[in-house]
């Protein structure tokens, strides 16, 4: 039996991060992908204290760039909390999950040696409504090397009627500035971008950072996050050059 909380289903719209379920002698089948609240709408993640705490005390100068949060719930010893459903205003939603940094913890706070990538840019999935379906394409962040980057940037933004580069050029700009401005308080590991846009309504899309679970309230000494930043910019405006 899995054990999810009542009047919830999965959530169709997860494009990255573990979307099954792990089984637990105590508890069954326990689920760590996303799901959503049948009567609120909003979306619960199976998540951490220390991404609450994240949540709770968010920098103003981010908020623009993150889900609205609406507290947590626990259940069966799980902490959710209840975020923002990103894609309620879409009608054909395309999203994609770029995973941003080099690693995968702080190497100062883990207890283990942080799992590093070559690659400051990172893929962990996509997704497009086809057909009235929305169908999901799972990668491996692992193995995405510059070029592969790029590729899968190139044909989530194919499927757009207008070209819509400059703005997810310019809202990742903008995020860049923001993190800047504290950098001294905050450094973010295993975070993500979702890109979003809906491919009937080009006025429609968002850039939007996600997954804090590994983040720190303390300065990124080596600014890999900002870093990463700035690489996916140079990427997206290469894209945008070759059109």
């Amino acid at each position: 039996m899995t054990n999810i909380p009542e009047n919830t289903i999965s959530y169709i719209y997860q494009v990255g991060g573990h979307r099954r379920g792990r089984f637990c002698h105590t508890k069954g089948i326990v689920c760590t992908g996303l799901l959503q609240h049948c009567e609120f709408g909003y979306v619960l993640k199976p998540s951490s204290e220390h991404e609450v705490e994240f949540y709770t005390k968010a920098p103003s100068v981010l908020k623009s760039f993150l889900p609205a949060f609406f507290g947590y719930s626990m259940y069966n010893n799980i902490t959710f909390i209840h975020l923002e459903d990103l894609v309620a205003d879409f009608n054909r939603p395309c999203i994609i999950d770029i995973k941003i940094g080099k690693y995968a913890r702080c190497p100062r706070c883990a207890v283990k040696p942080s799992q590093s990538h070559e690659g400051l840019v990172r893929i962990g999935g996509f997704g497009l409504m086809q057909n009235g379906i929305f169908s999901t394409v799972k990668t491996n962040p692992k193995s995405s090397d510059s070029t592969t980057v790029t590729n899968i940037l190139s044909t989530f933004f194919s499927h757009s009627k207008t070209n819509l580069l400059p703005g997810f050029i310019s809202m990742v700009e903008k995020l860049l500035e923001a993190i800047e401005h504290i950098s001294e308080q905050y450094s973010f590991y295993s975070a993500s971008l979702l890109f979003i846009y809906d491919i009937e309504e080009s006025s429609l899309s968002t850039v939007k950072m996600v997954d804090f679970s590994n983040s720190c309230f303390h300065a990124d000494i080596d600014n890999f996050f900002s870093r990463g930043l700035d690489r996916l910019i140079t990427i997206l405006s290469t894209i945008n050059e070759n059109k």
